[in-house]
This record gives structure tokens, C-alpha cells and sequence, in this order.
């Protein structure tokens, strides 16, 4: 444990001397005045990110049987639709272009995918990696205790045939915009399309 220490205090330190976009200190909390609960925040070259997955749940529009308890670690899944209208007062499901700002800050998409990911609970062995530095704050988490996988949604217009969402692996360093097909209606095929994925808001004013 010291050794991991360690190590991660001189990551920080190279992140300071040279990714001062993503060594910010400015973090915060604000409340969801809907239920109450508390969320933490952390500022990102000019955006101010959620650094936890969304966890309200709504009346429908989302991945039901999750316990409690994983829903407050892991965030609560939703389909596009709730997840577009889902985050607070203030907040708003990002887009392709603020995700991409996001990844360029942290030296491009590359090099992204190490830099958001908390290094606990990837594949349930509290893996402690060089990859999983969370040099940004972000702290992105898993889908689950036992994945090894996180998939979070990109605001995508209505009319497109295509959604998209940000894909982050154990393995890499990569973060990735993927892009899967709309099913259709009565299309049974759920073959690379997953209607239920995390939130995470970024606050509406950047500037």
C-alpha cells in the first residue's frame, strides 16, 4: 500500500508539471434537492464535471432490480431518453463535443481513459495499475463490481439512427466514442446495443 502511494503522489506531481488542465484543485459538493443526496464535483481544464455516476432514480426509464447498494457505489442505468432529462437543475447529459473537450484536456483520447478512471473496484480486484492513475478527479467506476468495463451516455439528437456513448476499459488507456444502431421496433436483436448505460452531468455553465 505504501508503494501504490507512492507511486500515485508522483503522478500527481507529473500531472501538475505537465497536464495543468487536468491538476485542478477546485472540487465541491452540491445537493440534488429532488432526493437529497449529495454528489462531488470536480473542475477539468474549463468544465465542471460530476466526478460520481448519477444515482437518482426516477419513475421510470431505467435498469430496475439494481440493489440499493449498488445503485449509490455505481450510479443508476437509464435509457437515453430519462438519461437525457435526468441530471439536476444546472446540470446536462454531455455531448460528443464536450466529452471530446474533456479527452483533449487530458492529452487526447489516447492517453484519457487512465487519467478518468478511479483506480478501485475495476474487476473486483482493487487494481492499482500505472493505467488507472485518476490524475483528472473523474473517479469513473465500472458498470458493476465484477466488470471490468464502464459505459457512459453521449447526448445524441432524437432524429439520429445512431447513439453514442463513451467506453472505458480495465485494460487501457483509451477513452473511446462508440456509436451503436438504434433497434428497431419489434427488432429483437440487442446484439452491441445496450439500452440502459450511467450518467454523468456536466454543469451547463463552463465558462
Amino acid at each position: 500500500m505504501k508503494k501504490i502511494n507512492i507511486l500515485y503522489s508522483i503522478a500527481l506531481i507529473f500531472a501538475t508539471l505537465f497536464f495543468s488542465c487536468t491538476a485542478s484543485n477546485e472540487t465541491g459538493e452540491f445537493v440534488d434537492t429532488r432526493d437529497g443526496r449529495v454528489y462531488e464535483w470536480v473542475k477539468i481544464g474549463s468544465q465542471t464535471w460530476m466526478s460520481q455516476n448519477l444515482s437518482f432514480v426516477p419513475d421510470s426509464g431505467y435498469l430496475d432490480g439494481v440493489s440499493q447498494e449498488a445503485i449509490d457505489k455505481f450510479g443508476c442505468s437509464y435509457n437515453l431518453a430519462t438519461a437525457k432529462a435526468v441530471c439536476p437543475e444546472g446540470w446536462h447529459l454531455p455531448n460528443e463535443a464536450e466529452w471530446t473537450i474533456l479527452f483533449d484536456c487530458l492529452g487526447g483520447k489516447e492517453v484519457a481513459g487512465g487519467k478518468l478512471k478511479s483506480p478501485f473496484a475495476w474487476g473486483k480486484l482493487n487494481n492499482t495499475s500505472l493505467v488507472l492513475f485518476n490524475l483528472s478527479g473523474f473517479s469513473a467506476l465500472p458498470r458493476s463490481e465484477k466488470d471490468i468495463f464502464a459505459f457512459f451516455w453521449v447526448d445524441t439528437p432524437t432524429r439520429c439512427k445512431e447513439t453514442s456513448y463513451v467506453l472505458l476499459s480495465y485494460y487501457g488507456k483509451t477513452a473511446e466514442i462508440k456509436k451503436d444502431k438504434k433497434r428497431k421496433k419489434g427488432n429483437n436483436n440487442t446484439n452491441n446495443f445496450m439500452p440502459f448505460r450511467v450518467v454523468r452531468c456536466v454543469k451547463v455553465d463552463n465558462k
